[in-house]
């Protein structure tokens, strides 16, 4: 068959990410940098406050707001991007809805027809007025907003909310539009069951929805130290943007009006004013910058891989993982950082007998992981059963319902996906650098001793009339195999 032209063409730069050895004709398709997620010439991008999204991470970059990455809590958006509307909903417009989790509520993206020429906003209100579903409990209005000229008829509003608006799971909740240039799709169909949208003159909610989406976050990044000056109250993840003021002044540029320890730093920003080794860890190394007794963030603790962070606060010191120096302060990461952590297995239900093999038990594990990783790159997939002095071996894929085995003594191992067997712990997240574990299982079977005149004085639920060994001197005393002593 004749070679297909275009097979001769593709990036002939040994240089070049996307090299194609087998090109002979080079089609300027030469790509020399990999995005965030590894993709030659990927466009998923890094940000502070999600990690690594777009292009093929699987996580939205849309989604990525100021204070998280937002995850959608309700959409009346249609899958297929075909918007059938019936009219649109312009300024005091808007739409019920009822909060089905307790949560942030960080974004509100609604369908628009046209960019809007002026400013416009959003409020958030409680639905308790029972005579203007517009004059509800005021909770909150949001004025940032961006623009995305979307896929199909107009495009997208995306409403950007202050940081302590928290929704209650239950409770019903009310959109309000503001501003003249609001155009918002209305659906020609009744999209979602727990609300309603309304016009500007309408005191109650009975037309068909916006089309609209809540973006919502259980995590807010903020600054976390409350001794900064730009403390957060609300946030519940560090984003590393602390401020602090300069030594002998306070977060105005003041000079201190206290500081009872003489650290140099101001009482109301020192953690303990009356302690001069204890103040504050404004480079974020992990060491408190008054160690010496002094303010001296330079001189605040030893620093082997020379990042910047102090080795008290390193969470990676090991030399052999690919982050070692990293000064971002994440885990350690490298081969099988993504083990499971094997926690213990047992007999569950006996063998019926020596040879059948009908026995079953349980096992528990926990999952290691990283911020912004799939959560099923660290899912067990598979349990490894050795059988140990004859015993049978097996290997079980954990997406199977049951897991039948013959008695006898087994060492288990636990893998994921890419083939990494357990380990006793992670740090910080992860089991890089752990050592793999193994497990004993000592699957049983069901005898009559005792009462029925059969006795088994090693306890290997084997009857001494039929156990070939029973010498405790021996080196296979006790041993389900059932073979003659061994010395």
């Amino acid at each position: 068959a004749p070679i297909p032209l275009e097979s001769c063409y593709g990036c002939t730069d040994v240089l070049a990410c996307n090299y194609n050895a087998s090109a002979v004709s080079d089609d300027g398709s030469c790509s020399f940098f990999a995005d965030c997620h590894g993709d030659c010439g990927g466009d998923a991008v890094y940000t502070q406050q999600c990690g690594c999204v777009g292009g093929n991470t699987g996580v939205s970059a849309e989604g990525c707001l100021e204070l998280c990455q937002g995850t959608s809590s309700l959409s009346t958006y249609p899958e297929d991007d075909s918007f059938a509307i019936s009219d649109f909903g312009f300024s005091q417009s808007g739409q019920t809805f009822i909060a089905t989790e307790g949560i942030f509520l960080t974004g509100t993206k609604v369908r628009q027809y046209s960019a809007p020429d002026g400013e416009i906003s959003m409020e958030l209100r409680r639905k308790d007025n029972p005579f203007d579903v517009k004059e509800g409990t005021f909770i909150a209005q949001s004025t940032q907003f961006s623009w995305t000229d979307s896929e199909g008829v107009g495009g997208d509003i995306l409403m950007q909310w202050p940081p302590d608006v928290n929704l209650e799971v239950g409770e019903e909740y009310v959109l309000v539009l503001i501003g003249a240039p609001w155009q918002a799709f209305r659906a020609e169909d009744n999209l979602y069951l727990g609300g309603a949208s309304f016009n500007g003159v309408q005191a109650s909610a009975s037309l068909n929805d916006l089309v609209f989406e809540l973006l919502v976050c259980d995590e807010l990044y903020g600054c976390t130290e409350p001794n900064a000056c730009n403390y957060d109250p609300w946030a519940s993840q560090e984003n590393g943007g602390c401020s602090y003021p300069m030594p002998l002044e306070d977060c105005s540029g003041n000079p201190c009006v206290s500081d009872a320890d003489g650290d140099g730093i101001c009482e109301p920003n020192d953690i303990d004013d009356l302690n001069p080794f204890i103040c504050m860890d404004s480079d974020g190394d992990g060491c408190d910058d008054c160690s010496s007794g002094m303010f001296d963030p330079q001189s605040d603790g030893p620093d082997v891989d020379e990042d910047g962070l102090c080795d008290s606060g390193d969470l990676c010191s090991d030399s052999e993982a690919e982050n070692y120096d990293d000064p971002a302060n994440g885990p350690c990461q490298g081969f099988c950082d993504n083990a499971p952590v094997f926690l213990g297995i047992q007999v569950d239900t006996p063998g019926t007998d020596r040879w059948a093999e009908d026995g079953t038990f349980i096992f528990a594990y926990e999952e290691a992981g990283f911020p912004f990783v799939n959560s099923l790159l660290f899912e067990a997939t598979t349990l490894s059963l050795t059988g140990i002095n004859g015993a049978p071996d097996y290997l079980f894929d954990l997406s199977d319902a049951d897991y039948f085995v013959q008695p006898g003594w087994y060492s288990a191992t636990l893998l994921n996906s890419s083939g990494c067997p357990g380990v006793s712990m992670a740090v910080h997240g992860s089991t890089f650098g752990q050592a793999p574990v193994s497990l004993p299982l000592f699957m049983t079977y069901s005898l009559c001793c005792g009462d029925c005149e059969n006795h088994d004085v090693d306890n290997d639920m084997i009857c001494d009339s039929e156990d070939e060994c029973t010498d405790k001197h021996a080196l296979n005393y006790a041993d389900p195999a059932n073979e003659p002593c061994q010395y």
